[in-house]
């Protein structure tokens, strides 16, 4: 096993991108969230199809609507 395994990939439906640096709030989006056995997750934006891990000035909002829906999970054990 690697620390960069893909343990979980997961659909976010219906979130809004917050630019903070004009406040601006982008329609409502689905995204993907990609979780490694090190902890780490990526966050990729499915309209624009790019990654905004590192974009500090974009924050993520759920909205009434937000789903999660789970495509792959891994379970683990010691």
């Amino acid at each position: 096993m690697s620390k960069s395994d893909i343990i979980a990939v997961e659909i976010v439906k219906n979130v809004r991108i917050r630019n903070l640096h004009n406040d601006f709030l982008f329609p409502k989006q689905d995204i993907m969230n990609v979780y490694f056995r090190d902890g780490k997750k990526r966050t990729l934006d499915l309209l624009s199809q790019r990654d905004f891990t590192d974009i500090d000035y974009f924050k993520v909002e759920n909205t009434k609507s937000t789903k999660v829906n789970v495509l792959f999970f891994e379970e683990w054990g010691d």
